[in-house]
């Protein structure tokens, strides 16, 4: 190890260096390396003691050692692909013959992919770590990974979707980023983000496209617009999809879903009376986003506010729907648009504001889909109308 750190060392000596080709730590990956390996000892160490010596209560397990120890080690593991990293790009310097790289907001980062795909696999690596261990102490501390408790009764914050969520979010994405002031957003890290930066850098399509995008610099055309909101769109019909299936395994019970207190129960009726059903998610499942208390601007009951908070979000997904048919495709169309109306004044048939086909499409599908959606989240309202 002594000897591959000296040759790494006099690597970052005899390399040159510039300031458009700044020199990477050589040594970076092989010490980070060394303390990856020497703490994976440790924490196999630490487990076997504990399995051996510690029954029943396996403190290093029950406590959260055990789960930081290995936190520990993805940030090592990470670490070590950063550095690799460092060492592509000095060797294929795309980025800054691209004008920027991954901060510099949208040129060409090569190791942009790399970047997500292992961080999304060290997020999918730690859910499964945390799911183990969860149910192994299931009737312990393990069961607010996987249920709704008084303490947490919504189904969005129990620990397998909050976890689950970083991962979506790691490899998907989230929107925003650059550009997002003029309507361009390149996306907030993520696989969208990296397709994105290989779309500028084909079509550079900016007003300087000598320069990456920038604040000042934005694309004049957002050709990433069908790729990152499909993408987003395919991460919030995941979330929704287990959000509701988590559901299904919650407790059966009214009292353990909070359907027994004040103003659930009608005159007469006791909570044993209540039927046995999936309650968690009825509440997800069929309830009414579009709240008529709130668009009336009147306050809501105690009991409409836990409707609210425990209903599951399909509107965005709907919004996301309705961009990729209508706003992206005008990313392109307005370009024609404004060609023809240089030969037919005013012309603006294909995404104007108030007639332009693919903008009253847009607005046509996000209404139709909203009242359907609504109306049969609502059916369920039917059980309470008496």
């Amino acid at each position: 190890m002594n000897g591959l750190v000296c040759a790494c060392q006099l690597l970052n000596l005899i390399l040159p260096s510039s300031p458009m080709f700044p020199q990477p730590d050589f040594c970076c990956a092989l010490t980070t390396l060394a303390d990856f390996i020497a703490n994976t000892v440790q924490v196999l160490i630490n487990s076997i003691r504990s399995l051996a010596l510690d029954s029943p209560q396996f403190i290093y397990f029950n406590n959260g050692y055990f789960v930081r120890d290995i936190d520990e080690l993805f940030r090592e593991l990470l670490q070590i692909v950063v550095c690799l990293c460092q060492f592509v790009r000095y060797i294929f310097p795309i980025s800054q013959l691209t004008g920027g790289g991954i901060n510099g907001g949208g040129a060409f980062d090569i190791c942009c992919i790399p970047m997500v795909l292992t961080d999304t696999l060290i997020e999918v690596t730690q859910l499964v770590i945390v799911s183990i261990i969860s149910i192994a102490t299931y009737y312990g501390s393990g069961i607010s990974f996987w249920q709704i408790t008084s303490d947490q009764p919504l189904l969005a914050n129990i620990g397998f979707l909050v976890q689950l969520d970083v991962v979506l979010n790691t490899f998907f994405g989230s929107p925003g980023g650059i550009c997002a002031a003029q309507g361009r957003p390149q996306g907030i890290g993520g696989i969208t983000s990296c397709i994105c930066q290989i779309v500028s850098l084909i079509f550079p399509i900016r007003q300087d496209p000598a320069q990456p995008i920038g604040p000042n610099n934005c694309p004049t055309v957002d050709l990433c617009c069908p790729v990152r909101d499909t993408g987003y769109l395919v991460k919030d019909i995941l979330m929704f999809t287990f959000t509701a299936i988590a559901g299904l395994w919650q407790s059966w019970s009214a009292a353990d879903n909070g359907h027994c207190g004040p103003g659930w129960l009608q005159p007469g009726q006791s909570c044993s009376s209540l039927p046995t059903e999936p309650y968690a998610f009825l509440d997800f499942i069929f309830c009414n986003e579009l709240t008529p208390w709130e668009l009336a601007n009147l306050p809501l009951t105690p009991v409409e506010q836990q409707q609210q908070a425990k209903c599951g979000k399909a509107l965005p997904i709907i919004a996301q729907f309705t961009d990729i048919i209508s706003s992206c495709p005008c990313q392109f169309l307005a370009l024609a648009d404004a060609w023809l109306a240089t030969y037919f004044h005013g012309f603006d048939c294909f995404c104007g504001p108030v007639d332009g086909f693919f903008t009253n499409l847009g607005d046509l599908v996000n209404a139709v889909t909203t009242s359907v959606v609504t109306l049969i989240r609502r059916i369920n309202d039917l059980r309470y109308s008496g």
